[in-house]
């Protein structure tokens, strides 16, 4: 398949994929192929998010992540970024306890590679703040 093309249920369907797992398998790997770089995998998960689906979100920003981690040049800054999105993900859909292990892990990640003055600090820690607050 062409760089560039999706493979929809529908057009695997037709093409005579039979097997769901099938075209779970042949549909990430096209994704991954169309897109090496987790920027497009981050955009396309804050934009789920933005339109209220933190389910599709979710698994867009952990191919993001799994982008970004494999990469040698993701800036720390970034890295905290998208973490932080699985964070608020994970807390919207229920699962505090996930979501707080990675707002520390953005914390960290923040505090060591921005220095304690980085206005995104704050937002690491406020986010942390209500967590716990409500749990």
């Amino acid at each position: 398949m062409r760089q560039g093309r999706r493979l929809t249920f529908k057009s695997a369907v037709r093409s005579g994929i039979v097997s769901i797992l099938a075209l779970v398998i042949v549909d990430q790997s096209i994704v991954c192929a169309q897109s090496p770089d987790w920027r497009e995998a981050y955009h396309d998960a804050s934009s789920y998010y933005e339109m209220g689906d933190p389910h599709k979100a979710l698994l867009h920003v952990e191919r993001a992540l799994a982008l970004a981690e494999s990469s040698t040049d993701t800036d720390p800054g970034d890295l905290a970024q998208i973490i932080n999105l699985e964070a608020v993900l994970l807390d919207l859909m229920g699962r505090s306890r996930d979501a707080e292990a990675l707002y520390r892990r953005a914390l960290r990640i923040r505090e060591t590679s921005l220095g304690s003055t980085d206005p995104r600090i704050a937002e690491s820690l406020n986010n942390l703040a209500v967590l716990l607050n409500r749990l």
